[in-house]
């Protein structure tokens, strides 16, 4: 009985294989590429937000702008977050089409 994981086979390579990794490179290319333009857009836009509510206030205090300050800048690094996973996914998925490539896939 052959008790090797079907993975580890390496003298069929699967052509689906190779699609699979296709499209996983696009789409981690794509939500990379989409999380940099909102990592982008969306701190100016809350800060837009930020300041409009404290215009319509009297008195304006210091610590309140701070507070939402640093609540839009927060809020564009969790885009910088995820597109650098969708990067490194996208590399790793390359590499992969890469050598299945080097293989004759």
């Amino acid at each position: 009985m052959n008790s090797s994981h079907p993975s580890e086979n390496t003298s069929a390579p699967n052509p689906h294989r190779r699609v699979s990794l296709l499209r996983v490179r696009w789409f981690s290319g794509i939500i990379a590429i989409l999380s940099l333009v909102a990592s982008m857009i969306v701190p100016p836009i809350l800060m837009m937000r930020v300041f409009s509510q404290l215009g319509t206030e009297q008195e304006v205090e210091a610590s309140h702008l701070a507070e939402g300050i640093a609540w839009a800048v927060a809020t564009g690094v969790i885009p910088l977050v995820v597109a650098a996973i969708a990067f490194l996914i996208w590399v790793w998925a390359r590499r992969k089409i890469e050598n299945l490539a080097s293989k004759g896939v």
